[in-house]
């Protein structure tokens, strides 16, 4: 943790040494290492941290766990059934810009098979990475169960914010 911290303050002061008017730490990890010291830190400049977004798979209400994709620290696990699925491994095939390969396919198979025939109310994907393989994940899962991006709440909470700082 004091590692990521250390890189993510290091990131975030060479950003600012740039101008840069507001920070979206886009990575889970770094956010749940630094983004509270961070706003501590630099009170008066928005940092907008993500976090799963368990906020809206909990409001669908659909029935079975909601399966984050992400080592999750959830406030909402008192309204639902919440399964952390951490994936070491993932992000990895996805930086190599492998999004479609047969040893992905089997990884993410590895992942979901205890889950096979069984209701699931939504995955949340836990990594900014992930949407680039929201298409494989539906072919593991089926269609019919929503893989939720936390990506456009990230944007309205930098809009919001910046809105806010004029």
């Amino acid at each position: 943790t004091e590692e990521v911290k250390e890189l993510t303050y290091r990131a975030v002061d060479k950003l600012f040494s740039k101008g840069a008017k507001a920070i979206v730490i886009a990575c889970n990890t770094a956010t749940s290492a630094a983004v509270a010291a961070l706003r501590l830190d630099y009170p008066d400049v928005p940092i907008v941290g993500i976090e799963p977004a368990v906020k809206p798979a909990v409001k669908m209400k659909r029935s079975g766990p909601i399966i984050i994709m992400a080592t999750p620290m959830s406030k909402y696990k008192n309204e639902a059934d919440i399964i952390p699925m951490p994936c070491a491994g993932l992000m990895e095939f996805i930086e190599a810009g492998d999004l479609d390969s047969n040893e992905l396919k089997f990884y993410l198979k590895e992942k979901f098979n205890k889950y096979e025939n069984k209701d699931i109310a939504a995955i949340v994907l836990g990594c900014t990475h992930y949407p680039f393989i929201a298409d494989r994940i539906h072919e593991v899962i089926g269609g019919d169960v929503p893989v939720i991006d936390g990506g456009l709440g990230t944007c309205k909470e930098l809009r919001r914010r910046l809105e806010l700082h004029d």
